[in-house]
């Protein structure tokens, strides 16, 4: 599938659709041996750099990064995640982006923070902190507190009000 890829569709917007569609495919049915697995994350990976459409690369960002969530180990999740954010940095500072981008952004982090072991992994992102700086202040208190939430809400030590009380 990655060669006829290559072959026959030359646009990247639409390599990109179908990279999402194959990983869409590949999440309900996974190859059992992992150099596929590894091809497929590759070849998405090589589109996704090339890409100047931040709609079309987060669509597939979202699916790359579940795929690798549970067929890679968690460091080279990690490593694919923060190369994610470092694009993704360029793109919200080249063009002012509307509001489907940041629901997809979203849906990202939110996929991110399942990998996520704690608050501190999630923020030591390189360029997560920095790409939240050019949203505006509305939707980035929104994700700020959304991943608050979540980590307070799935961490047992963070729902104890004394601690949390300490912490502030």
């Amino acid at each position: 599938m990655i060669v006829c890829i290559k072959e026959h569709y030359k646009k990247n917007k639409d390599q990109l659709r179908l990279i999402k569609e194959l990983g869409l495919t590949l999440l309900k049915s996974p190859p059992k041996k992992n150099q596929p697995k590894l091809d497929y994350l590759n070849f998405g990976w090589e589109c996704m750099k090339a890409s100047d459409d931040a709609n079309a690369f987060l669509d597939t960002a979202i699916v790359l990064v579940d795929f690798s969530i549970k067929n890679l180990n968690a460091n080279s999740v990690n490593v694919f995640i923060k190369e994610i954010f470092q694009k993704m940095q360029d793109f919200v500072v080249n063009a002012g982006q509307g509001d489907n981008f940041y629901m997809k952004l979203e849906y990202l982090l939110v996929k991110v923070m399942m990998t996520a072991k704690d608050f501190s992994e999630l923020i030591g992102f390189e360029n997560l902190l920095g790409l939240l700086n050019y949203f505006p202040v509305s939707v980035r208190n929104k994700l700020c507190e959304m991943m608050l939430n979540f980590f307070v809400d799935n961490n047992k030590k963070l729902q104890d009000g004394f601690m949390i009380h300490s912490i502030f």
